[in-house]
This record gives C-alpha cells, sequence and structure tokens, in this order.
C-alpha cells in the first residue's frame, strides 16, 4: 500500500480530535457517557479505516477494539467513574486513534492478526500517554484550543494513567490478566450475538 498523502493523515488525525471532543461533550453522563463512547470508538476506527484505503469490514473494526480493549481493560473502568470517566474516555480515543492509523498505514498490515497488532501498539505507546502531546495533538487537528476547564484536568489524568499502565505493566499477572478477562468478554459478547440471532423470531410471509 502507498504511504497516505499527507491531507489524508491531516484528516484521519481530525476525525481522532473530532471523536476526543465528542467523548469530552458526554460529562453531562459520567455513566451513560461511558457506553456512548463506545459508539464514538466504533465509528472512528470504520472511518479511519476507509480513509485510509482499506477495506469495510466490521470484524476488522470489531478485532481492532477489542486487541485496543483488552491491553487497556482496568483503565477502561475508570470510564464510568463520575468526574474524570470523559477525561480518560478522550485520552483512550485518542490512543485507539494513534493505534489504528500506525497500524493501518503499514504496508503488512492485517487487522485480525493480533501480533502484528502488538507490534504497533508497542511501537507507539511511549509517545502516546503524556498529557501535553494529547493535548498539542488535539489543537493542531482541530484548529481548536482545548477547553480551558478540562485542560489541566486531562493533563492531570493522562500523565496518571500513564504511570500507572506502566507500572501495571511490569507486575507479574497484571497484563496478562487484562487480556485472559478481556478476551473472555469478547468470547462472550460473540456468543451471546450469535444465540441472539438464532433465536431472534423470523417474520411471518403475509402471502401465508
Amino acid at each position: 500500500m502507498a504511504e497516505p498523502d499527507p491531507k489524508t493523515l491531516e484528516a484521519a488525525h481530525r476525525k481522532v480530535a473530532v471523536a476526543m471532543g465528542a467523548c469530552m461533550a458526554l460529562t453531562w453522563a459520567p455513566v451513560v457517557g461511558g457506553m456512548l463512547s463506545g459508539v464514538v470508538q466504533w465509528r472512528l476506527v470504520r472511518s479511519l479505516l476507509l480513509l485510509l484505503g482499506r477495506p469495510d469490514d466490521p470484524d476488522a473494526v470489531e478485532t481492532l477494539l477489542w486487541f485496543f480493549s483488552k491491553r487497556m481493560l482496568y483503565l477502561n473502568l475508570v470510564t464510568y467513574a463520575p468526574g474524570v470517566g470523559p477525561a480518560v474516555q478522550a485520552v483512550l480515543t485518542y490512543a485507539l486513534g494513534q493505534l489504528v492509523i500506525h497500524c493501518a498505514t503499514s504496508d503488512d498490515f492485517d487487522p485480525k492478526d493480533e501480533q502484528k497488532l502488538a507490534l504497533g501498539w508497542d511501537e507507539i505507546q511511549k509517545d502516546i500517554f503524556s498529557g501535553e502531546k494529547v493535548i498539542a495533538a488535539y489543537e493542531h487537528s482541530s484548529g481548536k484550543s482545548f477547553p480551558k476547564r478540562v485542560k489541566p484536568q486531562v493533563v492531570a489524568v493522562v500523565d496518571a494513567m500513564s504511570s500507572a499502565y506502566r507500572k501495571a505493566e511490569r507486575l507479574p499477572g497484571i497484563a496478562e490478566s487484562q487480556h485472559a478477562v478481556g478476551g473472555a468478554i469478547h468470547r462472550g459478547v460473540r456468543t451471546m450475538a450469535r444465540l441472539a440471532s438464532k433465536v431472534r423470531p423470523q417474520k411471518k410471509d403475509p402471502r401465508a
């Protein structure tokens, strides 16, 4: 795949900034906002893949989301907390967007190959969790100033997330437990979806 032109990359980063803004706008709904942000993230991943010339594949979107969610499982729980939840969700949305852009612009991109996704994540994660970098990226991509009322909070949250994430990754069993629990949730959701599709009532033929 040819390297995307600068305008396409700029448009991709702008989509990430817009999604971050949508998550921050959900401060009115501390708990529901966490669930609504999941919809924002799903749409973000799909739109980024399409923009970067990748096939419109719902399975690829799902795999990317669950790959990221498994690594951020414990931090994701914080998104439901009043006060800091929307800020955490905005940062996670930024990180997810950077992962998709980084991996989708690679020549050997395979959204269903978790080993390749893991290599891509390892290459960028150190640059993602920096409060000042997140703010700068948002302002550059959106062309707007970061909301002053939440800027100190977001910087503090990002730096705290960075510290917590790195410490957790060094603790024996933490990374493995995130992946195991996340994988179990993923399998459970897919099983429930399959069962739901089987028991869905069939439409009656009006001619019968």
